[in-house]
């Protein structure tokens, strides 16, 4: 079996501190927009310039990659983290991916100390612009702890857990369920 570019739902792009220029991925997301297709981004400590971007292109469907954080965000760096993505939440198309999260805690399962961080991009974006992530390179405990740590850790009810534990994206990337 061949594969071809339209079995692809969407891709992913990185880019670590200070390449965001919005001036410099304005090809990027125009082709976004023109083809209807969504990008996964990790872009730590660019969430402003990610968010011109998102306004300047306002079909272009954007995911920001685990929160927005970076491999070194802990703590109370995951509080400012957040803060930075909220500013994001009005846009309608942009989402985000709670993906990686044990990784960032500082504290065992059920990692309390980013369920209220979790809880208030849930709050902002909805349930049906949250997409739970693993990413299993990262992860610092059982892949299990990882999804129990929205399942059952977390108080989301049963409508709002099934868009974010799966529903949501697929939706967001139009493949059918």
């Amino acid at each position: 079996m061949s594969w071809t570019p339209s079995q692809m739902l969407g891709f992913r792009v990185s880019f670590p501190s200070g390449q965001l220029s919005p001036a410099e991925t304005d090809w990027l997301w125009r082709a976004a927009e023109e083809r209807d297709f969504p990008v996964m981004v990790w872009a730590p400590g660019q969430l402003r310039e990610l968010e011109q971007s998102a306004k300047r292109h306002p079909r272009a469907r954007i995911v920001v990659d685990h929160l927005g954080m970076g491999p070194d965000d802990r703590g109370d760096r995951v509080g400012l983290a957040v803060r930075d993505l909220l500013h994001l939440a009005d846009l309608d198309n942009v989402a985000v991916k709670a993906s990686c999260l044990p990784a960032h805690s500082t504290g065992p399962y059920p990692f309390e100390d980013l369920h209220v961080h979790v809880q208030a991009v849930v709050n902002a974006f909805g349930p049906s612009r949250v997409f739970w992530g693993s990413d299993l390179t990262s992860l610092k405990c059982p892949y299990e702890e990882a999804v129990r740590m929205f399942t059952d850790a977390m108080p989301f009810p049963v409508g709002d857990l099934e868009l974010i534990m799966g529903l949501a994206i697929a939706r967001w990337l139009r493949w059918e369920v």
